[in-house]
């Protein structure tokens, strides 16, 4: 029987067809489902936390591979469904919470930073917010293999200089090396949505890629530079988040030789922590 057949029998069995406000679309290409588990190179040391299960198609390929798989599905109808499938593995627990309220540090016991993974079918209205909570985590996460809509992959992975670049895309630089390795097609889901998919590998760094003095003030001035990203740098930043002297903030274009008239899409990560830490250090 085809995953799709397995939805729409469930679908059938149960009256409950896949949650829209949850953003629920299951992945149905069986063909994808070891594809993704061989991406994220599962060894029988990892411990493997999988975010939205879903009916457990992938969770069924994990559990084949990791020492331990902690599953968090935020649905209490799917969780039952889930239970019943797995209880029988002595190694899987299932936790039936919304992520973004969970401490994830308690799963982390015990294991060493390289052997834990993260795997995710997000629903694409939290995928942001659920990335950046699982970012501060980089002491004890390896990586992250998360399924984005393709036009936030893109904006993820994108380079200084061209239109989907942003603050996203200096986020996640700063936590994580991002590389799509699948693009989906609307198809392999279902319910079918109205978007393409991409699966995104984060590497999270140990420490950030770049040394900022002031966490705060860099990332104000990223904010800053894309909330008017039309307008040149110096003028994005007065019009922007924060209240900085512009005197000063002048002065520090001078030191480092950096144009105020470009935009901040040319800027690469390493020039925003210049600007950053020479304001800090000619004002403090």
């Amino acid at each position: 029987m085809s995953l799709k057949q397995k939805v729409r029998d469930f679908v059938c069995h149960t009256g409950r067809y896949p949650n829209k406000r949850l953003g629920q679309n299951f992945l149905i290409d069986a063909n994808i489902l070891p594809k993704i588990v061989s991406e994220a190179d599962i060894e029988p040391v990892d411990l493997v936390i999988e975010i939205g299960a879903g009916l457990g198609f992938l969770t069924s390929e994990i559990v084949k591979r990791a020492n331990k798989t902690v599953t968090i599905e935020i649905d209490s109808f799917l969780c039952e469904t889930l239970r019943q499938q797995f209880s029988d593995i002595p190694d899987f627990t299932l936790v039936e919470d919304d992520v973004l309220q969970l401490n994830l540090s308690r799963f982390f016991l015990g294991y060493d930073r390289k052997n834990v993974k993260i795997i995710g079918n997000l629903p694409y209205y939290a995928s942001t917010p659920i990335v950046w909570k699982l970012l501060k985590y980089n002491q004890h996460i390896n990586c992250c293999f998360l399924m984005f809509q393709t036009e936030v992959a893109r904006r993820i992975v994108a380079s200084p200089g061209s239109k989907d670049y942003g603050a996203l895309s200096i986020g996640i630089d700063y936590y994580a090396k991002a590389e799509v390795v699948l693009h989906l097609s609307p198809n392999q889901f279902y319910p079918v949505p109205k978007v393409s998919s991409s699966l995104v590998k984060l590497t999270l760094r140990p420490q950030p890629k770049v040394l900022v003095k002031d966490e705060v003030l860099f990332f104000q001035l990223v904010r800053s530079a894309f909330q008017f990203r039309r307008k040149m740098l110096r003028n994005a930043i007065e019009n922007g988040c924060i209240n900085l002297d512009m005197e000063q903030m002048n002065r520090v274009f001078t030191i480092l030789k950096i144009d105020s008239n470009r935009r901040g899409e040319t800027l690469y990560i390493s020039e925003f922590a210049e600007i950053a830490n020479t304001f800090t250090a000619t004002t403090g």
